[in-house]
């Protein structure tokens, strides 16, 4: 089970001592006598432990401030940098300089929590100096937060915040993902993979319990530069190397290192920069830095030489300062220790461990956490039964009835009288044309086995990402939207993810452009791309508001509309400047094989890094009910069933107390407002009921194969697709100046309801 709950609504949104989120245990799988394939017929084991604590404990919030003194300004200033203030902030715990007996633990933000009461010592304000900072914590005030007598979702969110400082000290954190410190990575072709693990405490009817998950990460090695680029990228022996590289070489490097962070020898590993994917455009010797230095003399004269004086250097600017370019050495570089690989289209996804092999990650990381020897959990008296996994009771449901068009066609396919295809490539490629004929031909192929009627001929263009780009799309695509266009299939052969966001951007914002992309890469190499062009038709016939397959079990006669709900957040928001991204997705039909969505941006209130809650919830359900309404003649739906993603244990009050306050308001003005399942089951649905229609929605995605289902209902992944793919629609983070924290986002009028318009 995920940590995060992505079941129906209506079953865990009510409160948690009526309905768990998770049944009674059963007993308990440990890996000495269990081995989880070869579970019994009446119960699974879980990834959940558990855990208990202490009665009668008073845990105490208080409010502070980390500061650091700025020279120039001559004030203090509130420090931007997480583990800048973690640092800080757990030095002075750990030596008891706040308080000579208190136990407490920072949630490196705003807030120390502890179960001592020191409110009449407030305020406190502590000063101190080192290797040239001066820093200042300011606990300003405190209040009683909540207590272990009745677990509730405050004193469950104060618990996770110690075990999280607790796991600190034991691994390494990036994020919310724990990584052992002393383990030897799995190679990936030029990357390493690390398993981590999350951790989250539960509300169940057996207590509460501690929910881990474990998660295969790639990384950048932590290697020099140098090696890193002769023997992972270019795969050659060290023995090999000559001190140069060739122009294919120099193409290959510049593709793989674009946004990588390094840090440098001369600054001994502590200044950061991002690589720009670009080169000098001279030899070390000849660039000068000052009128009469050149870089060579530069680093000679800190002592470290070029011993390659045939490399050129790669353009660099240092973290936050895009405009300050500089030159690095390449041998003096180093990849900047624990940095996550940006994944991307070009990229394989890291394959899911087999089912025996993630029991024993999860059993293994559980039991190298240290929950007994630490202040912290001793304070607050944690057990967590380490040795087995919890065991519930389980039914295996009915494989879905899937119907499908003659001979396995697309039930419903559109057929496209004016079509667009557009190469966009970054340069000249030898083979390009050989790569599109192949493309074309076989999507064709491919449309005709389903019945799907296209063009004799596309329009075709070729545009290059060169100084003109932005003035050729417009160019292209407002022809395209001239000719009536019905859709797009766009042949991508681009390393740059920002020319991507461009084409969907112009397409849809402003000429309202139906777009599907291929990835010329996986063209090329595909020996047959028959499943490829099937997939692709699945998601421009679902695009065009065609039907790909129907459930059998979701046909009825009752006009039920479905939605799914989900935030998408940025990390490490610390300073609150960055927006989070709302989603609501809801179908337009009874058989929810079409669906329309709503976006939206949200600011978080100053000093917090995200908001969960959809702050346009009614303003966008109100929307999708007024499209529901114009695609059934007039008629509203007579049941809904909402899902929500992404809320645990500790936000179902907030989500439960706004939301459906928010949804209740719209639903109003329709004439069936106590028949609609509005988190809470006003239908009564049993519990089989609610399983067996959730099972059948995870069958309803168009754009999945006829016979394949997803682990969360479709108006749910839709819904996590949207607001995802939003960020790169809409680019602007900047805050609406009437002071307004969330905004609709708009596409072009054509595009505005759509099947899912990305």
């Amino acid at each position: 089970m995920d940590q995060k709950t992505d079941v129906l609504a209506a079953l865990t949104l009510t409160t948690p001592n009526e309905q768990s989120t998770i049944p009674k245990s059963i007993s308990s799988a440990t890996t000495e006598s269990q081995e989880v394939i070869e579970d019994s017929d009446d119960v699974i084991y879980t990834n959940h432990f558990l855990c208990s604590f202490a009665r009668d404990l008073t845990f105490y919030q208080y409010d502070v401030n980390v500061e650091e003194y700025h020279e120039h300004r001559k004030e203090y200033i509130n420090i931007s940098n997480r583990e800048k203030r973690h640092q800080f902030v757990t030095d002075l715990l750990v030596t008891k300089v706040i308080h000579p007996t208190a136990v407490c633990w920072y949630d490196d933000g705003n807030c120390i929590y502890s179960t001592t009461d020191f409110k009449e010592k407030l305020p406190i304000e502590y000063e101190k100096e080192e290797q040239g900072y001066k820093r200042r914590l300011t606990i300003k005030k405190g209040s009683i937060a909540s207590t272990t007598n009745d677990l509730n979702q405050l004193s469950i969110q104060i618990i996770e915040i110690l075990i999280k400082q607790v796991l600190k000290e034991q691994f390494r954190a990036i994020g919310s993902v724990f990584y052992q410190l002393n383990e030897i990575p799995q190679q990936d072709g030029p990357y390493d993979l690390l398993t981590g693990f999350k951790q989250a405490i539960c509300l169940t009817e057996s207590g509460p319990t501690l929910n881990l998950d474990t998660t295969i990460t790639r990384f950048y090695p932590h290697s020099d530069l140098l090696p890193f680029i002769w023997e992972r990228i270019i795969q050659q022996q060290p023995s090999d190397f000559q001190g140069k590289l060739s122009n294919q070489q120099y193409v290959q490097i510049c593709n793989h290192l674009k946004r990588v962070e390094v840090t440098t020898i001369q600054s001994d590993h502590q200044d950061k920069y991002v690589l720009t994917g670009d080169l000098s455009d001279d030899l070390p010797e000849n660039i000068f830095i000052k009128e009469e230095q050149s870089l060579s003399d530069y680093y000679k004269q800190l002592g470290y030489e070029i011993q390659h004086p045939q490399l050129y250097c790669l353009k660099a600017y240092p973290v936050g300062k895009p405009h300050k370019l500089v030159d690095l050495s390449i041998e003096h570089c180093s990849l900047r220790e624990w940095q996550q690989v940006t994944e991307n289209d070009y990229m394989k996804p890291v394959p899911a461990p087999a089912v025996h092999k993630r029991f024993r990650s999860i059993m293994k990381a559980i039991k190298k956490c240290n929950f007994h020897d630490n202040e912290l959990c001793k304070e607050i008296k944690l057990k967590v039964n380490c040795e087995g996994m919890m065991a519930i009771p389980y039914e295996i449901l009915n494989k879905r009835q899937i119907d499908l068009g003659q001979r396995g066609s697309f039930t419903n396919p559109i057929s496209i009288d004016r079509m667009g295809f557009i190469y966009l490539a970054e340069r000249q490629q030898s083979n390009a044309r050989q790569v599109q004929t192949k493309l074309l031909n076989n999507f064709y192929n491919a449309a005709k086995r389903q019945n799907m009627k296209l063009p004799n001929k596309p329009d075709e263009y070729r545009i290059f990402a060169d100084r003109d780009l932005e003035n050729n799309l417009q160019k292209y695509l407002s022809e395209l939207k001239k000719n009536r266009c019905q859709f797009i299939l766009c042949l991508e052969n681009c390393q740059d993810p920002s020319i991507h966001e461009l084409f969907k951007q112009i397409a849809y914002k402003e000429y309202g452009l139906i777009t599907q992309c291929a990835n010329f890469t996986k063209v090329d190499r595909i020996t047959n791309l028959g499943t490829y062009c099937k997939n692709l038709l699945q998601s421009v016939n679902a695009k065009l508001s065609g039907e790909n397959k129907l459930v059998t079990e979701l046909q009825t006669c009752m006009k039920t509309m479905f939605i799914g709900a989900d935030v998408q957040h940025t990390k490490n928001n610390y300073n609150s400047e960055f927006p989070s991204f709302a989603a609501v997705v809801a179908s337009m039909n009874s058989k929810c094989t079409v669906t329309n969505q709503r976006v939206s941006r949200q600011w978080p209130n100053k000093g917090k890094q995200s908001e969960e809650a959809i702050l346009l919830m009614k303003t966008m359900v109100e929307e999708l009910l007024i499209a529901f309404k114009d695609n059934n003649d007039g008629a509203l739906p007579e049941h809904i069933v909402f899902y929500r993603d992404g809320v645990d244990d500790g936000q179902f009050e907030r989500v439960q107390n706004e939301e459906v306050a928010d949804l209740q308001k719209a639903f109003q003005g329709t004439n069936k407002i106590g028949s609609y399942v509005v988190i809470v089951n006003d239908l009564d649905y049993s519990l089989n009921e609610l399983e067996e229609l959730t099972y059948s929605l995870c069958f309803a995605d168009q754009r999945v194969e006829s016979q394949s289902s997803e682990s969360i209902p479709s108006v749910v992944h839709l819904a996590d697709t949207a607001a995802s793919k939003a960020r790169q629609l809409f680019g602007n983070n900047t805050r609406p100046s009437n002071g307004d924290r969330a905004e609709i986002l708009r596409v072009h009028e054509d595009m505005q309801n759509i099947p899912n318009m990305f």
